[in-house]
């Protein structure tokens, strides 16, 4: 095989050593006249040819020259990466073997691809590196020159190469939480529970409805390893209460601290409003210096409801006068 064949093949990323390059073709747009620049490249076609040097046939294993011989070749077209640029394609043409001895046909076979696709394995290599990116599958397919399809076939194909059963085995401490994933799920929120020391998520369930959960757990895990079960760390969801009992009936239940000042930001919040909204209510005795003291009170615990939230240490300088008119507001009030 003469050099620049080899460093063609690593230069389109071809690995195979039966490939040989035959050459090169650039298929080129019309120049303008009046153009400076050179003419646009298209694409690049590279032509090469795929055969063994001793072939052994696949069905009898016959392996003499003289009863295996070629009988023509089986043209196939492959999108490569693209080189300078341009999207470049491969024809390769693939030799075809006959076997005298149990009259069988054979092609040579390449491991440029996989199986009959018709897109190099490089080529899905970059498809999968840009899915790693901050990119759409349509802009994939326009850089790549795939198709949409293509991308989210390749994406489906990875997945299931990826995905594992979850181990029959548990921690001994557990967070268990709902979250808002996808509109395709069946309930309205997804089920999610993890390893409260790795944080590693263990599964996901398509809903947090209560048969579900105790289903998913009490066929897939056994009593004995659901009673190691030390610690589960949750919201204040009383569905979960009871059904933490069942499930694991050795653990102790601990709410997630996060959940416990979110309620208490929660129940200020509404007491707030509430407040608020007296201030918007305008009765017959009120005189106008009323009303207008009424409406700045109420703006004034709408625009500054985050400083009732704030420590009383860390309020600053430019808080301290908001801070004074709450106060005024809130002994009004009372």
């Amino acid at each position: 095989m003469n050099n620049y064949s080899i460093d063609i093949k690593k230069l389109l990323g071809v690995i195979d050593n039966n490939v040989k390059i035959n050459g090169v073709e650039e298929v080129i747009c019309s120049k303008h006249e009046d153009s400076p620049l050179p003419p646009k490249v298209l694409f690049k076609i590279v032509y090469a040819k795929l055969e063994y040097k001793h072939h052994m046939c696949e069905k009898c294993g016959t392996k003499c020259n003289s009863k295996v011989i070629k009988n023509g070749c089986k043209t196939s077209h492959i999108k490569l990466q693209k080189c300078g640029g341009s999207n470049t394609y491969l024809h390769l043409d693939k030799q075809r073997y006959y076997c005298r001895n149990c009259n069988q046909y054979s092609t040579a076979e390449t491991s440029i691809t996989k199986g009959k696709s018709t897109i190099s394995l490089e080529l899905k290599r970059e498809v999968i590196y840009r899915l790693t990116l901050e990119s759409s599958r349509k802009s994939i397919a326009r850089e790549c020159n795939i198709s949409d399809m293509t991308v989210y076939n390749i994406q489906k194909e990875l997945f299931k190469s990826v995905t594992k059963r979850p181990s029959s085995k548990l921690p001994e401490y557990l967070c268990l939480d709902e979250f808002r994933s996808t509109n395709y799920v069946e309930g309205h929120l997804s089920f999610i529970y993890c390893d409260a020391l790795t944080h590693k998520v263990i599964d996901i369930l398509t809903n947090h409805r209560k048969v579900t959960i105790v289903n998913h757990f009490k066929s897939r895990y056994s009593l004995k390893e659901r009673l190691k079960v030390k610690m589960i760390c949750t919201d204040m969801n009383a569905g979960y209460m009871a059904m933490i009992k069942d499930i694991f009936p050795n653990t102790t239940v601990i709410i997630d601290r996060f959940h416990i000042i979110q309620a208490l930001n929660n129940s200020l919040n509404n007491l707030r409003i509430r407040i608020m909204k007296r201030f918007n209510t305008i009765s017959k005795d009120d005189t106008k210096d009323k009303i207008k003291e009424k409406d700045q009170i109420y703006n004034q615990f709408k625009t500054y409801w985050k400083l009732l939230l704030k420590r009383e240490d860390e309020i600053s300088i430019d808080d301290y006068g908001k801070k004074i008119i709450l106060n005024n507001g809130l002994q009004v009030e009372k």
